[in-house]
């Protein structure tokens, strides 16, 4: 029996059968094109302009402008506070004082008075010597001459002589112990403007509050209205020259009750005299004007006048 071998195929046909698969896959994929590689196309956008929006014109307006505001100027920029204290005066335009341009005549203590000058006609009149007495004396006693009594000394009195008219009466008036004062030198010494305890001023806070401090120090509540149970409210004036001395005090506002009020008055006078004006106070002088509260609490408070 015969076997038949089959023997494989060969390299010709192998090479044959695989140009045909590729020219079919080839043909295959031209005819179905790969999408992925080409770009994506997009529908087309369509644009419409529009002209801009016409506002419409703002017709013009004659507005009148409001006036500024009438601000008081102050007396100086240099402020610590919102709001100022100062006490001003009322509307009322107060006359000035007018001076009469002549000079007074006042005593000057530190000098001492000269000798009374002696008139013309007193000097002229002599005054005759003193006459004296003789006694003879007794006779000698052993050769010894004794003395008699003493002489005695009989002086007149000068008689005062008065000369007629008004010049006697300026006998012994020496013009060199009074100093001519000139009233003008007084007619700027106060202007009349009083200035709260408490204001924040820069020129005055410091000052005032050293004085402030020298009044708490002597004033206290009166024993006599502690008993009682007195309380109350007043207000007090006073001025300060420059050199610190107390010049006046006055009470504006009583609080009802005269020992309350003394015992502020008292304090006033017994805390003086207080510091001299620092430089930045070019004044003669200073008019305050300080609020005193008595509580019930049997307490004393110093308070500026509002």
């Amino acid at each position: 029996m015969r076997i038949q071998i089959k023997h494989p195929p060969r390299l010709k046909q192998f090479i044959l059968i695989s140009v045909i698969l590729h020219i079919f896959v080839m043909t295959l994929q031209g005819i179905y094109p790969d999408d992925r590689k080409r770009p994506r196309q997009f529908p087309p956008i369509k644009v419409s302009y529009l002209p801009p929006e016409k506002k419409p014109e703002k017709v013009p307006q004659f507005v009148d402008a409001p006036q500024p505001r009438k601000v008081e100027t102050p007396k100086t920029s240099e402020r610590i506070a919102k709001f100022d204290s100062r006490a001003h005066n009322s509307g009322k335009l107060k006359k000035r004082k007018v001076y009469q341009n002549k000079k007074t005549a006042i005593p000057r203590s530190k000098k001492s008075p000269a000798p009374v000058k002696k008139s013309a006609v007193a000097r002229k009149k002599k005054i005759p010597p003193p006459k004296t007495i003789k006694q003879p004396y007794r006779p000698a006693d052993k050769g010894l001459v004794l003395p008699g009594p003493q002489e005695r000394v009989v002086q007149e009195k000068p008689v005062k002589q008065f000369t007629g008219g008004s010049l006697a009466l300026l006998e012994g008036f020496d013009p060199e112990k009074y100093a001519a004062i000139d009233t003008h030198s007084q007619e700027n010494t106060d202007d009349g403007e009083v200035i709260s305890l408490d204001t924040r001023e820069s020129k005055y806070a410091s000052y005032f509050a050293r004085i402030k401090e020298q009044i708490e120090h002597v004033w206290s509540y009166p024993s006599e209205a502690e008993r009682r149970g007195l309380a109350g409210r007043l207000t007090l004036r006073f001025q300060i020259s420059k050199d610190g001395n107390l010049m006046n005090v006055r009470l504006v506002q009583p609080s009802g009750s005269h020992i309350l009020d003394d015992a502020a008055l008292q304090a006033v006078k017994s805390a003086a005299p207080y510091y001299p004006f620092p430089v930045t106070i070019d004044k003669e002088s200073l008019s305050i004007l300080a609020t005193f509260i008595y509580s019930s609490a049997y307490d004393s408070h110093l308070y500026p006048s509002r």
